[in-house]
């Protein structure tokens, strides 16, 4: 819901009817740690964080827990070793699994 009021209704973005307005809003916060606190410290702390998300137990049918970026990262690892583009291993991929399910 915050992001919904500072990215629509504070930066001018529609708030209703959005597809039609065609105008979601955008808003970029930036935030000095430093300017806060211990820069350092925070960043322990976001470490801790990340590590006790990634430790929780995943739900039913749930391989791992992933964290934002690191799908992308996969991929980005996946195209230094191969001579594909990410985007082209993963449909490639996709589209195998649903031809082999359809046979």
């Amino acid at each position: 819901m915050l992001v919904e009021i500072l990215g629509g209704a504070l930066a001018g973005g529609a708030v209703v009817g959005k597809a039609a307005a065609r105008n979601w809003g955008s808003l970029v916060a930036a935030v000095d740690p430093a300017a806060l606190g211990d820069a350092a410290a925070f960043s322990s702390r976001v470490s801790a964080l990340l590590r006790r998300v990634k430790a929780a137990r995943p739900a039913p049918g749930v391989a791992e827990i992933r964290l934002p970026g690191e799908n992308s990262a996969e991929l980005a690892g996946m195209q230094r070793h191969s001579c594909c583009p990410p985007a082209v291993c993963c449909c490639t991929g996709v589209l195998q699994d649903s031809a082999e399910r359809k046979q």
